[in-house]
Formats: structure tokens, C-alpha cells, sequence
């Protein structure tokens, strides 16, 4: 047996039937995997710097120059795809049964792996290549994830940043702006309490809960009566 994380641990950790690797290797396996396919897009739209938008329609037709290409995205884009097709290599080496998705881009291949393949791939019989394939997702995720931001849901929070800031003249404040939380969709940031004003003033969204419930009124112990 092998523990993907932290190998030769002393405790031996949970697995599921079959499995070779611990039930939170198999869950990052699979949240991992689908990182890459919610991040796929957003990779695609960055390999242009500048691109998408303009909705001004074109009078008269001209030639224009290739737009430039980042090459640290498809240098992403291209580890992320074949550490992907390498797991999908190994299921179907271990398993004949196995019939291949119809859709076989990379972010199909990866939706297809997390939903059904992720306990086929934790019961490969070789042990040293099951933590081949933990590794292949972990790059793949790895690489995917340095050229994207990543999907965001922003609401306002109702407070306001306390940020001590020095004024000119008047020596300290406190900032007073708005406040926003931020919260990463794909599960892989936390989630952060940042102000309008200032970017730079921000705090992990668990600590401004306990904040504000501790700046909450508390209910008066009722008297002891006679």
C-alpha cells in the first residue's frame, strides 16, 4: 500500500476496497482533475495577451498581423494534456473494458476520469504506478493552475475595512471603504474579505466572521429574582 501525500507514514491511512492510495489522495485526484476542466477555457483565452472583447464591427476588410502567443501558456497547456492522456493511457492498460469518451479533447478526457476512472486508477495492481498517476495529476493541476486565475464569486459584505491608514496631517485612520468577499469556485483558494478602496487590505474570510461576531451585542443574563 501507498500513501500519495506523505509516503512510508507509520499509520496506515483509510483506503477505499482495492485501493492502493488513502480516500484523500483519491479526492484531491479528482478535485484536481477538475481543475483542469474548469480551468481549461480560461487557459485557452490566455494563450493571446489582450484577446477577447471588442465588439467594434470592421468597415473595410484588412490583413492583420498574427497575434502574439504566450508560450508559457502552451508550454502549460501542453504538460497538462499529455500528463492527462498519460492517465488515460494507464486506465485502458489495466482495464480492456474500458470504452474511451466520445469527447476526447483534454477537458473531456478529464471530466471523464474524475466521474468514473478516479477508483480504477487508485486499484491499479502496481503500486509504484498508481503514484505515478497521483503525480501526473498533481503536474497537470500544477500547470494548468500558474496560468489561470481561476473562477471567482465576489459579493459585498456589509462592513467596512478597518484598515489603520496613515493620512497626511492627521496622522492615523482607519480606512472606512467597503469590503468584498471573494471566493474561489474551483475549491482551491480560500476565500478572502478584501476592501474596495484598497486591494491591499484584505483578511481571510474566517477571521472577519470572528470579528464580527464578536462585535455583536451580547444579551444580558437575566437577574436572579428574590
Amino acid at each position: 500500500m501507498v500513501h500519495a501525500v506523505a509516503r512510508g507514514d507509520l499509520a496506515a491511512p483509510t483506503v477505499g476496497s482495492g485501493s492502493l492510495i488513502c480516500l484523500e489522495c483519491q479526492d484531491r485526484i479528482q478535485s484536481d482533475l477538475r481543475t483542469v476542466v474548469n480551468r481549461w477555457a480560461e487557459a485557452q483565452e490566455a494563450l493571446h495577451p489582450g484577446s477577447g472583447g471588442g465588439g467594434s464591427e470592421r468597415r473595410t476588410p484588412r490583413l492583420d498581423p498574427p497575434a502574439p502567443v504566450r508560450l508559457e501558456v502552451v508550454d502549460a497547456l501542453k504538460v497538462t494534456s499529455d500528463r492527462v492522456w498519460k492517465l488515460v493511457v494507464a486506465v485502458v492498460d489495466h482495464y480492456a473494458d474500458v470504452r474511451l469518451p466520445d469527447d476526447q479533447t483534454t477537458p473531456g478526457l478529464a471530466e471523464w476520469l474524475s466521474m468514473w476512472m478516479v477508483p480504477k486508477l487508485a486499484s491499479i495492481p502496481s503500486a509504484e504506478e498508481v503514484l505515478r498517476c497521483y503525480w501526473w495529476v498533481a503536474e497537470a493541476v500544477e500547470e494548468i493552475c500558474e496560468v489561470t486565475e481561476g473562477a471567482t464569486v465576489t459579493v459585498v459584505a456589509p462592513d467596512q475595512c478597518r484598515a489603520v491608514i496613515n493620512t497626511e496631517g492627521q496622522g492615523q485612520a482607519v480606512c472606512g471603504g467597503e469590503v468584498k468577499a471573494v471566493r474561489q469556485l474551483d475549491g482551491r483558494g480560500d476565500a478572502v474579505v478584501q476592501c474596495v478602496k484598497d486591494s491591499s487590505h484584505w483578511m481571510p474570510f474566517a477571521n472577519w466572521q470572528k470579528q464580527m461576531a464578536a462585535r455583536k451585542p451580547r444579551r444580558a443574563r437575566p437577574r436572579k429574582l428574590g
